[in-house]
C-alpha cells in the first residue's frame, strides 16, 4: 500500500503538485493537518480559504483515498479549546463556519495495523497519564490507538485530553496529546511496537527516529521543501 503524506498546509500552495504527482498510484493521501493560521504574510486569507475548499474537494470526490487530520491549528475553531498562536481573530467567524461544513470529512486520526497517523504524534506517558480515560473510548493496545483517539474527538472530555499542552509547548500538562505533543516529548517516549508519521513541528527535511521496533517520522516540511513523504505498507 503506497501512503503519501502531505505536511501541514497553514494556507500553502505547495502541496497540489505533490498530489497530482500521487493521484493515480497513491493507495492513501494523508494530510496531517493546520489549514489555515498561516505564518507568511504573503499568504492571503482568500488564499487560505481556496486552498482548504481544494482539499476538502478532493477528500469529497474521493473519499477512500484521502485522510484529512485535525491540527491544533484547526481544533480551536471547530471546538471552544485554547488557542494556538496566530489564531486568526479576524476571519474567525468564517473559518469556524467552513469546519462545521466539513467536520465530518475530517478526523483525528488514522491507522494501519501498527502505523499511526496523527498531527501531533502520541507518547508513552501520554497514554500513562489518561490509561483509564482511554479505556474508556475502548482501548486495548496499540493496534486500536488510533480507533480511540477518533472516538474521543466524538464528546467534550475526549477532545479535552486530546488537546492536552505539554509544557514544552507552553502547556500546562507533563505532556502533551495527539495535537500538541512537541519533538522532545515524542523523540525518546515511542510506544512500544508502534510506526507513526506525524506533523505539527516544522523542520527543514523529513526525520525519522526508530528505537527498535518502534518508530516516528516527523513530516512538517512544507514550509521548507516541497516534498512529500512516500511509504509503502
Amino acid at each position: 500500500m503506497k501512503i503519501v503524506i502531505i505536511g501541514d498546509i497553514h494556507g500553502r500552495n505547495n502541496w497540489l503538485p505533490l498530489v497530482e504527482q500521487n493521484l493515480k498510484s497513491a493507495d492513501k493521501i494523508v494530510f496531517t493537518g493546520d489549514y489555515f493560521d498561516t505564518y507568511d504574510k504573503h499568504v492571503t486569507f482568500k488564499q487560505m480559504k481556496d486552498v482548504f475548499y481544494k482539499i476538502v474537494k478532493y477528500k469529497i470526490l474521493e473519499p477512500y483515498k484521502f485522510v484529512l487530520l485535525i491540527g491544533n491549528h484547526d481544533i480551536h475553531y471547530i471546538h471552544d479549546v485554547q488557542k494556538a498562536t496566530r489564531y486568526d481573530f479576524r476571519n474567525a467567524t468564517e473559518i469556524k463556519k467552513m469546519f462545521r461544513e466539513s467536520e465530518y470529512l475530517l478526523q483525528y486520526a488514522y491507522q494501519i495495523k501498527n502505523h499511526l497517523f496523527t498531527h501531533a504524534g502520541v507518547a508513552n506517558k501520554w497514554i500513562d497519564y489518561n490509561y483509564d480515560d482511554l479505556l474508556d473510548y475502548d482501548y486495548e493496545d496499540i493496534y486500536n490507538l488510533g480507533e480511540t483517539i477518533n472516538l474521543m474527538g466524538m464528546n467534550r472530555n475526549g477532545i479535552s485530553i486530546l488537546n492536552q499542552v505539554g509544557r514544552s509547548r507552553r502547556g500546562f500538562y507533563d505532556i502533551g496529546g495527539p495535537l500538541w505533543a512537541d519533538v522532545e516529548e515524542t523523540y525518546k517516549d515511542i510506544p512500544d511496537g508502534l510506526h507513526q508519521y506525524v506533523g505539527h513541528s516544522q523542520l527543514k527535511d523529513f526525520y525519522k527516529h526508530s528505537k527498535g521496533n518502534s518508530s516516528i517520522t516527523y513530516c512538517d516540511v512544507l514550509g521548507t521543501i516541497d516534498k512529500a513523504m512516500i511509504i509503502n505498507i
